[in-house]
């Protein structure tokens, strides 16, 4: 335990069905054994705690229950606090920053993951594998590998096609690998995205990034299915069921709160990043299958 590859960081809050059900058998599985595991519970009131303390974990999960480290917050302080939090303990390498709504299918993931970042320069601090919707929401045009690059409107760091403007894609997402150094040395913004975490990775990635640092999109090799059908249960069902005019706001708010951070005139970013979503939205409402494919042409 002196020194590993992987540090996985999962942050959970009221989920522990979908970790019962969805992360932790596909981890269980894993032939890769040089990991940790650190959860950290963010004030869990379902259960969570009992369970990872009480031994049920470690004979359900043999495998993977030996390599606990469970971390219980008192109250809900979002997923950068957690994030942060889990990183400082951390002994591995590289930190896998996971979901606990990941569901893992591949039983080499994690081997295929460590030969992949063996293989990189080391001016990649990010490896980001493909990650697959179970709810499809739009247009996806996935390469197969890619370096991760900063929208020229939006001015943000591609994450889920789904945040984008065009949903171009090369993209990456929360659930990717990360140097500890490099994470320990930005952190996420646990202050900026207290409690509603919407742009918290496009923060971290975009400071990545402006450091001169890469990431590195692997979809021909890594793949992981995020179980967004989970939406509605535990943490994020407060979200989920808001009202799609408060989640909008709610999107151009933290957008803001992220355009208004790191570039100069944040307020005309936003207006276009307002004006190509209404586009994008009526040419649905339409059916004018072109829009979607020019815009991500454009590349915006």
């Amino acid at each position: 335990m002196n020194k590993l590859f992987f540090s996985i960081i999962l942050p959970t809050y009221n989920r522990l069905y979908s970790l019962k059900k969805i992360f932790l058998p596909g981890l269980e599985k894993q032939g890769f054994l040089d990991y940790e595991l650190i959860i950290i519970d963010d004030g869990s009131s379902d259960g969570t705690k009992e369970y990872f303390k009480n031994g049920e974990f470690k004979k359900t999960f043999k495998r993977c229950g030996g390599k606990l480290k469970y971390i219980k917050s008192d109250n809900n302080k979002g997923a950068p606090t957690s994030r942060n939090k889990g990183a400082a303990l951390a002994k591995g390498e590289w930190l896998w920053i996971v979901e606990d709504d990941v569901q893992i299918d591949d039983v080499d993931f994690l081997e295929k993951s460590k030969n992949v970042i063996c293989g990189i320069d080391n001016n990649i601090a990010v490896v980001s594998p493909k990650r697959r919707e179970i709810i499809k929401t739009g247009y996806y045009k996935n390469p197969k590998n890619d370096f991760v690059r900063i929208g020229v409107l939006s001015g943000e760091i591609y994450l889920d096609p789904n945040q984008e403007y065009s949903r171009y894609v090369s993209n990456t997402h929360a659930s990717s690998f990360i140097k500890k150094k490099i994470f320990n040395k930005f952190q996420e913004d646990e202050k900026l995205f207290y409690g509603n975490t919407y742009r918290d990775e496009s923060d971290l990635y975009f400071r990545i990034v402006k450091s001169g640092y890469k990431i590195y999109y692997c979809g021909d090799v890594l793949k992981i299915i995020h179980r967004n059908d989970f939406a509605r249960c535990g943490g994020q069902k407060k979200v989920a069921m808001q009202s799609l005019l408060k989640r909008k706001i709610m999107i151009f708010k933290n957008h803001y709160l992220y355009l208004n951070k790191n570039y100069n005139f944040p307020k005309i970013r936003i207006l276009f990043f307002v004006l190509v979503r209404i586009v994008r939205f009526l040419g649905d409402i339409m059916r004018l299958k072109f829009i979607n494919p020019l815009l991500a042409y454009i590349k915006l």
